[in-house]
């Protein structure tokens, strides 16, 4: 449970439900009470509640998570706690990282999720004080709060099982009514509708500092922003992204010594993160601000990015190729981002008095800081003031505060090198390492950092070898060094991110055998997880005879939307008449959330992003000829560089080319060359020493210039 002033989820049962202790309670003869027998999320675990007549208490703890290890290390180890559960529940631990599809039909909202089931894998409802039913469980629980919710639970449900179990099937043949998909047509004013959905979310995170409200980094809207404002010219949206991702790069979600991104903040001006620090979520900040900074041409939001990518090829990176999945939030138990935070004194003894006037004020480094939990003179970094700004208040010369600024942060991260670590998860997870490894392959492209490419085809490289299942056609979920494959090829988002990598590698190499694993992936994906009930792809493959709710289908927005998108840039990368049927394959798959995908809000950007492309031809950039040597290489990475949002890359030797060209009425070159086409339209041949970003925009008819830069402020983000 992140964030700022954790106030503990207690959930007290009314007194009408706190009846006698249940039988064989604490210390009854025979429990255990050296460790909590944790049990397999499997039929064999729920036919044992059913046998027993008991309630399964489902723990879904990740493992990068401060509050999820002092559930594991305090509440479930305390000894009470433990002869408690041993002894009148059927206690079961699920990992999320390895099984996303438990945590997405039982999580409670946040990690560590704590929850009661029936024997049918359904979750338990009660009514509270004022006869309202709720589902039983919530995030973090301590120690005596959960003696008492726990005994009062299973006293309750020994008393009225057969109610319990009735309202259960009550509950869920009413989701099950309003699981009934619908399907509609795609229409040009879906990017609209999106566009005001993001508007709408954004503009309204302003909550009440009483009330819990998490912030997350919605790198999907921003791009959706892009696109928008390259569409349109419309920068309502765009400036509404802009500024967020500037306060987010200012904030205490981004690392600011040290680069990358903690995983959540827990206030509106993103100061004090959840510390743990996700490879996905850093693979879609690294994405995200690289695009930003093409789409505005300011150097913040390409140092953001550099700094992210640096953060996680020195990090997260394996000298393997491949990323661990996190980093954690903390070293020690107890102390919440105790790696990251900074008490006024330590700063003091490590800053000169010159770096001193600068940092300080800078990064609001005062004798109280924001962990008012665990350590309240422990402050978070934060920029508060940049150098500009500093410099003209403190009226010093800019490159002199520049200077100490600097000094004093590397200062810093010298000596947070020193302390002990959190630390990193040692396993390969597919839909994260792909989603890196396509974010480096693109970025590294974008920025003109071959480094970062080639990092990133690396990384695919090795997934590829280690997770792929040649006899189902489809990547298993993880790998580690130890125990090899996880066994897992089930799960819809190693799929489809594995495509998109694959696909950004192809346009970034032109190897097509990056093209030919991608398309096989793609058919088997499509295969596989098809949602016959309701249209679009499921999230794991449908099993009838699972516990619980794992046997339900369900569906990802964001997943079926991605998916969708791959689809049709194979269908316009292999320029094959007959992969048409792939723009309809995804046009269904998108149709099927047509009447719904207002309700997700901002979670809808993916989904309009995908329904406008579907609808209409992506930018094709055309490179003709060799480019393996000389002016062709060069060329080739010119188009590679080129940002549009909506663009697929094409590499076709002469002979094809020719062919091609011919065919859309086009000369080829003698030498190597790019044309760029949009549908039938096509302009060209260009050569390395043409605009070529200026003759895009001829192209395209884009007269708006770079979106300019905003405050100054917010020019300050590191």
């Amino acid at each position: 449970m992140p964030g700022l002033k954790h106030a503990l989820l207690i959930m007290a049962l009314p007194a009408l439900l706190a009846a006698q202790p249940v039988q064989a309670a604490v210390g009854s003869p025979g429990s255990s009470t050296t460790s909590i027998a944790w049990r397999e999320f499997d039929a064999k675990s729920f036919q044992q509640a059913k046998e027993q007549s008991k309630l399964v208490l489902l723990s879904i703890q990740a493992p990068w998570g401060h509050w999820d290890r002092l559930m594991s290390d305090l509440t479930f180890a305390d000894p009470r706690v433990v002869a408690l559960v041993n002894t009148s529940f059927v206690p079961i631990k699920v990992d999320p990282l390895m099984r996303p599809d438990i945590w997405a039909r039982y999580g409670m909202g946040g990690w560590p999720t704590t929850t009661l089931l029936l024997h049918t894998g359904q979750p338990m409802y009660f009514p509270d004080a004022a006869r309202k039913t709720i589902k039983a469980g919530g995030t973090y629980y301590a120690t005596e709060p959960m003696l008492s919710y726990l005994q009062d639970l299973a006293t309750y449900y020994s008393a009225n099982k057969e109610n319990v179990e009735k309202a259960a099937d009550e509950i869920a043949k009413g989701m099950l009514a309003h699981k009934d998909v619908g399907s509609a047509p795609l229409t040009p004013d879906i990017l609209e509708v999106t566009v005001s959905k993001i508007l709408e979310a954004h503009g309204a995170w302003n909550p009440n500092p009483e009330v819990k409200s998490y912030r997350t980094p919605d790198v999907d809207s921003a791009e959706l922003a892009y696109a928008y404002w390259i569409k349109k010219g419309n920068r309502n949206v765009l400036d509404t992204e802009l500024h967020r991702l500037a306060d987010m790069a200012r904030g205490g979600i981004h690392d600011q010594i040290g680069g990358g991104f903690h995983r959540l903040a827990a206030d509106a001006a993103w100061r004090v993160p959840a510390f743990e620090k996700l490879l996905g979520v850093n693979a879609e900040a690294l994405q995200t601000y690289a695009d930003a900074y093409m789409v505005t041409g300011s150097s913040r939001y390409r140092d953001i990015a550099e700094d992210t990518a640096r953060y996680v090829l020195g990090t997260l990176r394996d000298p393997a190729g491949w990323f661990y999945a996190y980093q954690a939030a903390d070293s020690k138990l107890g102390e919440d981002g105790d790696y990251y935070t900074w008490r006024l004194d330590e700063v003091k003894t490590l800053l000169t008095e010159e770096e001193q006037k600068i940092i300080i004020p800078a990064f609001d480094i005062g004798d109280w800081g924001e962990m008012v939990n665990s350590a309240p003179r422990n402050n978070v970094l934060f920029l508060s003031e940049g150098p500009q700004l500093l410099a003209e208040r403190l009226k010093m010369d800019r490159a002199k505060v520049t200077e100490l600024f600097e000094s004093g942060r590397r200062k810093l991260l010298e000596a947070r090198s020193k302390r002990p670590a959190p630390a990193v998860g040692r396993i390969l997870v597919s839909d994260v390492n792909a989603e890196m490894a396509a974010s480096l392959i693109m970025s590294g492209d974008l920025l003109k950092r071959p480094e970062l490419t080639r990092s990133g085809i690396e990384a695919l490289d090795f997934l590829w070898g280690k997770v792929y299942d040649p006899k189902s056609g489809l990547v298993d979920h993880a790998w580690s060094p130890d125990s090899g494959r996880a066994g897992l090829a089930e799960f819809f988002t190693d799929q489809v991110q594995t495509v998109r990598a694959l696909l950004a590698a192809y346009e970034s190499t032109g190897d097509s055998r990056y093209f030919e694993k991608a398309g096989g992936l793609a058919a088997a994906a499509d295969k596989s997880f098809a949602d016959a009930l309701n249209g679009g792809w499921m999230d794991r493959l449908y099993d009838a005879d699972a516990p619980g709710f794992v046997s339900w289908p369900t569906r990802s927005i964001r997943d079926n939307s991605l998916f969708a998108e791959s689809l049709v840039r194979i269908r316009y990368l292999s320029g094959r008449a007959e992969d048409d049927k792939l723009v309809k394959s995804a046009r269904k798959g998108l149709e099927s959330w047509a009447d719904e995908f207002g309700s997700y809000k901002e979670m809808s950007a993916p989904f309009g992003l995908a329904s406008d492309r579907v609808q209409n031809p992506p930018l094709e950039v055309i490179v003709v000829g060799d480019t393996t040597v000389g002016e062709g290489k060069d060329l080739d990475a010119l188009a590679r560089s080129l940002y549009q949002p909506w663009k697929v890359l094409r590499h076709l030797n002469a002979k094809t080319g020719a062919q091609e060209l011919q065919a859309r009425q086009m000369t080829a070159p003698a030498n190597p060359a790019i044309f760029f086409c949009e549908a039938s339209r096509c302009a060209g041949p260009f050569a390395r020493q043409d605009k070529l970003r200026e003759k895009l925009d001829q192209f395209l008819g884009i007269k708006h210039a770079a979106a300019p830069a905003q405050d100054k402020a917010k020019e300050e983000a590191p």
